[in-house]
């Protein structure tokens, strides 16, 4: 094309939203002007393609590619300029997806519908060709192919295994090497799922390349030598190298875990976590979440639509994920001390950026299971809000903050660590346990032995003289000594070195009705204790005013309560709605029972003016007597009052005078206060499920 054709391609839109453009790469020299042919295609199944996966750079469009069909040009960055130089093709053309040029970048409307099928395109694609740099790979590939090659043929010979070693050594000290791997397309957030997703993938940095086979076992190669085989004199690996390869390697594991799990989808939220971080870099900031659509489990996809601040996209991935049923990012919330900008609920981008906040780890992966008997429930509430069933445990009536020290060797490696002020945390508890009924859950005896295992969050199990902190046991009764109150944990116990280290900074708190926990610094007397439908572990709310005559509260944060850990409810029986209470036929006042989701709707149990025939329940004294009350099938049929979800003042109906006595059901349930049983057909407490809204 001669070179007065400078007017700038014109897109057309695409026809459906199925629809791909690919551009069809004009053979030609090297120092030759790039020329295409920009064709659009029903859908990316209709065209066999090599989908580009490259960085953009910065967004300075330099360069220029002539569009022949038009005699127009499009313009592009100098990276994308000299990539497609170095794979076209001498004496044919080539097949290419491009998204700079495929996607009309000027129209957020097509870019968002595009950006959602481009985990599509890639998974398509015949190969994902990844463009490294203009740099050349020549010495570089070279050395990764030759260790490659060495490691799968399986040395068993001494000469050949000392050839390895040299190997690796010469790899761990190479500059090449290291300039490769320090290549920003490692650390741009939108490979990982261009790299995840290819059927085929090929390296090329400069006008040299290298097969992904032996990249990957190459790569592995070098990790498992340093991490595995450390013992060798002659490593001498700096911390950058090592920066590089940790990120190359993430890459690498998460595409082998893809498709050896046969392309297991994951909830969208748990690639944010992964991936998501400040270490991998994008333009857009909104593309720390539409980067990984395409490995997203489908019910947990979002439309992709840059219209959207970055805060409504996260609300948006926030609520899909819940309404999933999907309960994880509610353990690396934002939290209620962010500011109002953002939901409580809606989750951290990153495990950065949740440390940053927190100083400690959410309580995931531990085996607790809280309310994983039942199945989850959440919904949306436009515009900012979250409806989310479970059940109200207790109110937070104490806090005592950790005071805590580390010690670091001259690597940086954590080598104590200890709670400066765990003697005066146990005096405080056990001070307010002298003062509580004999029959809280852990009476007055054993306060030690129940405390020490909320220090350690019950995971400490012995195994072989080490306490596994990956390994919850809901039985812990190791013997506890004086002295481990001031223990100090150190590198001779790694495991309960690891377990103090993540959880140091979560306080210490006691509920109303005695149970012990610990939550985040975050946590204040007052913060109700609840069990999601679903759930691994309690959390925390606070409320927050009303809406109406809903209450609404803000998240706090995850928490671990003695004794709720693993789905027994503390030996309560949950039930889920009004009907399960009591056999009463017809209770005028309430329409439908069925449609009251919270026992906080109702506001006094005087509020039912007329059970029939019975004109005044304070009349009754004694409910036993009463053999029949005309059309209540069986007064007996209502066991206790734990059927409600609490009427604090009141242990028993049989035992109950008068019902004025019973000013509110809160929706707070049975708490560990003696229970008179003598007149009950049943003996097991009871909780009421209940809609809490979060915002």
């Amino acid at each position: 094309m001669s070179s007065e054709a400078l007017e700038t391609y014109i897109y057309e839109p695409l026809k459906t939203l199925r629809c791909i453009r690919v551009i069809e790469l004009l053979p030609g020299g090297r120092d030759a002007p790039l020329a295409c042919r920009l064709t659009e295609h029903d859908s990316a199944v209709d065209v066999e393609y090599e989908a580009l996966s490259y960085v953009w750079g910065e967004p300075v469009f330099s360069e220029r590619i002539d569009e022949v069909s038009t005699r127009t040009v499009i313009c592009i960055t100098e990276n994308l300029s000299y990539a497609l130089q170095a794979l076209r093709y001498p004496d044919r053309s080539r097949c290419l997806w491009v998204d700079a040029i495929c996607i009309n970048q000027a129209e957020n409307e097509e870019k968002g519908h595009q950006v959602q099928h481009m985990g599509q395109i890639y998974e398509r694609a015949r190969m994902v060709v990844v463009w490294l740099g203009r740099e050349s790979g020549q010495e570089a590939f070279k050395l990764l192919q030759t260790l490659a090659e060495l490691i799968i043929s399986e040395p068993q010979e001494e000469p050949e295994r000392e050839h390895l070693e040299s190997l690796f050594y010469e790899c761990f000290n190479s500059l090449a090497l290291s300039t490769l791997l320090a290549s920003e397309w490692f650390e741009r957030v939108w490979v990982v799922q261009e790299l995840v997703l290819a059927k085929e993938v090929e390296l090329h940095a400069g006008y040299h390349n290298i097969s992904y086979h032996l990249f990957e076992c190459a790569i592995n190669g070098l990790w498992n030598q340093h991490f595995q085989h450390t013992n060798s004199s002659r490593q001498t690996v700096t911390v950058t190298f090592l920066d590089h390869l940790d990120l190359v390697d993430d890459l690498v594991i998460h595409r082998e875990k893809w498709h050896r799990t046969h392309k297991l989808s994951v909830p969208l939220y748990d690639s944010c976590w992964l991936f998501g971080d400040v270490s991998r870099k994008c333009s857009d900031e909104r593309d720390r979440i539409y980067a990984f659509l395409g490995l997203a489990s489908e019910e947990t996809r979002i439309p992709s639509d840059y219209n959207l601040t970055l805060d409504q996209i996260r609300l948006e991935m926030s609520w899909a994920t819940l309404v999933a049923g999907e309960f994880l990012i509610l353990h690396s919330a934002v939290g209620c001390d962010k500011e109002d900008s953002i939901p409580s609920f809606v989750g951290c981008m990153s495990e950065l950026e949740f440390w940053d906040r927190e100083l400690t780890a959410p309580l995931i992966g531990l085996g607790f299971g809280a309310g994983s008997s039942r199945a989850p429930h959440a919904r949306a509430l436009r515009p900012r809000s979250l409806r989310i069933r479970g059940v109200s445990v207790d109110r937070v009536d104490e806090v005592v903050q950790v005071n805590f020290k580390e010690c670091r060797n001259i690597y940086g490696f954590i080598e104590k660590i200890w709670w400066t002020n765990l003697r005066e945390i146990y005096e405080v508890i056990e001070s307010s346990y002298a003062k509580k009924p004999a029959s809280w859950p852990c009476g007055r005896n054993d306060i030690k032995q129940l405390f020490w295992r909320t220090v350690h969050l019950s995971l400490r199990v012995k195994i072989d003289d080490f306490y596994d902190p990956g390994v919850f046991d809901d039985e812990w009764n190791d013997e506890v000594d004086e002295e481990m109150l001031d223990e100090v944990f150190c590198k001779q116990d790694p495991n309960l070195l690891c377990l103090a280290y993540r959880f140091r900074t979560r306080c210490f708190f006691m509920t109303e009705k005695g149970y012990l926990g610990r939550g985040l610094k975050s946590t204040k007397k007052g913060d109700k204790v609840v069990i999601f439908d679903g759930a691994q572990t309690p959390f925390l709310l606070r409320e927050a005013g009303h809406h109406g005559d809903v209450k609404k509260y803000k998240l706090v944060g995850d928490c671990y309560v003695d004794g709720w850990m693993n789905g027994k409810y503390f030996g309560h029986e949950i039930v889920d709605d009004v009907d399960d209470v009591d056999d009463v036929d017809d209770v005028d006042d309430v329409d439908d029972i069925d449609d009251v989701d919270d026992m906080d709707d109702i506001d006094d149990v005087d509020g039912v003016d007329d059970v029939d025939d019975v004109d005044d329940v304070d009349d009754v004294d004694d409910v036993d007597d009463v053999d029949d009350v005309d059309d209540v099938d069986d007064v007996d049929d209502v066991d206790d009052v734990d059927d409600v979800d609490d009427v604090d003042d009141v242990d028993d109906v049989d035992d109950v005078d008068d019902v004025d006595d019973v000013d509110d059901v809160d929706g707070e349930c049975g708490g560990p206060l003696t229970r008179r049983k003598a007149k009950t057909r049943s003996s097991r407490k009871r909780l009421c499920s209940e809609d809490f809204i979060i915002c």
